[in-house]
């Protein structure tokens, strides 16, 4: 497994500051549509990452979303409107991403505390700037070598040596800290860096602004987020340490590379949607193939490659087709990110994450959602039989609006739809079914 692509991508809803609230009680409404409520939770979050215009007062913008919500759980709720195996892949996708971001915080996320002794020194490491000649080398055999002739015949090697400018970022918190405390002028290394072994020397440093208590108190939000995602990192590290004694999944090359031909020849230049649908097209087909192995976990069954592509149709990890280079790198990277999160996914389970609040109110939301725009796109195309449709909704559904809870409730719109930091594209909430102006 490659930590390097995994550790940085594992910064989930942690990020936005703990975006969804587990402290509301599950039975607070704020409606009700027949049956269905909107929880006092969903409509919160609705609110706060839903996009407005900057003008929209917060009273205008509560009351769009309840009527939005309104009008989803009223589609929502029409048993014969919709089958729920059109959108089952979708929904049961969005529950693992609700687990995986679950066990991220409890797991990771929760026991990190920042204080400002420790801000205080990234401040003074983030004023650091070095320059440093580098050489990569494939292994750590190779390392040494390079790094005994780098020592007596360093004109042999200018050829390969990279020199630039590093500053402390926090992106790289091995190479980097291993650079920023390595002396000047002498070799060091190999250190590893994804797949790679880098040795570097450092020629000489500076620093970038002058230091004050004022300057500081500036940057302190920027610097705590940085500290944050470093301190995630080092956690999940321990994690894989403490939990996985032996790689926790590993990928069957030739299988993949045999998928992927099949794939890049069936596939053709199609994207978004219709490549979903192709890829399902072929995994419901009888392709032989698909029933090899091509990922096995450290922990519970295995993945065929039928397994692969039902997941893969459904996640958020696109894949490019300028060219078939970028395909097959776009194909491997969603290959690993699947990994990682199946693996992270089946320690969650093993927990008792799955059971936690915010996966179901997650599901929940989601799939009315879902419901509601699958129903919406097979309304009756005449205006006339459409509203007589909905007036009938409208009784067979009634509506009750928790004025107690509405008077009392307060509510922060950021006016921006949030995105999540793990899976690319996915928002925190779902669109509103009807457009704010």
């Amino acid at each position: 497994m490659s930590k390097k692509l995994l550790l940085p991508a594992l910064i989930i809803l942690t990020m936005l500051g703990a975006c969804v609230s587990q402290k509301e009680p599950q039975d607070i409404w704020v409606a009700r549509v027949g049956d269905t409520p909107v929880t006092l939770a969903e409509f919160r979050d609705r609110v706060a990452y839903s996009p407005f215009s900057p003008n929209m007062k917060a009273e205008t913008i509560a009351q769009t979303v309840l009527q939005a919500l309104i009008a989803e759980k009223m589609l929502s709720a029409c048993e014969t409107c919709v089958t729920d195996t059109s959108i089952a892949p979708f929904v049961e996708r969005r529950r693992k991403e609700a687990v995986i971001e679950t066990f991220w915080r409890r797991q990771i996320a929760d026991s990190i505390t920042i204080t400002d002794k420790a801000l205080w020194q990234l401040y003074l490491r983030k004023n650091r700037q070095r320059d440093v000649t580098m050489l990569r080398a494939a292994s750590r055999e190779e390392a040494r070598q390079l790094a005994g002739v780098w020592q007596s015949r360093p004109e042999l090697l200018r050829h390969r040596m990279i020199r630039d400018t590093l500053r402390y970022s926090g992106e790289w918190p091995v190479l980097e800290d291993t650079v920023f405390n390595a002396p000047l002028k002498q070799l060091t290394g190999p250190i590893r860096v994804g797949g790679v072994y880098m040795l570097f020397r450092v020629e000489q440093e500076w620093p970038r602004y002058i230091l004050s208590r004022s300057d500081f108190e500036q940057r302190k939000h920027s610097l705590a987020k940085t500290l944050r995602r470093i301190r995630m990192e080092q956690h999940f590290e321990a994690y894989l340490r403490r939990v996985h004694k032996n790689p926790p999944y590993t990928l069957n090359k030739e299988v993949f590379k045999r998928m992927t031909r099949y794939l890049e020849n069936k596939l053709g230049a199609v994207s978004g949607a219709k490549l979903r649908r192709q890829m399902e097209r072929l995994n419901a087909g009888d392709v032989p193939q698909f029933n090899q192995t091509v990922l096995t976990f450290e922990k519970g069954p295995a993945w065929k490659v039928r397994d692969f592509v039902k997941e893969l149709a459904v996640s958020p990890y696109p894949l490019s087709r300028e060219n078939p280079g970028a395909f097959r790198h776009s194909l491997m990277l969603a290959a690993r990110r699947l990994a990682d999160d199946e693996m992270m996914y089946r320690d969650a389970v093993a927990r008792g994450y799955d059971k936690d609040r915010y996966v179901s109110r997650q599901t929940a939301m989601w799939r009315d959602a879902y419901r509601a725009l699958s129903v919406r796109a097979h309304l009756p195309a005449d205006s006339l039989r459409r509203q007589a449709w909905i007036d009938s909704l409208e009784k067979r559904y009634p509506v009750q609006i928790n004025t107690a809870v509405l008077d009392t409730v307060t509510l922060t719109p950021t006016r921006m739809m949030v995105m999540k930091k793990h899976f690319p594209g996915q928002t925190i909430v779902p669109p509103l079914l009807s457009a704010p102006n």
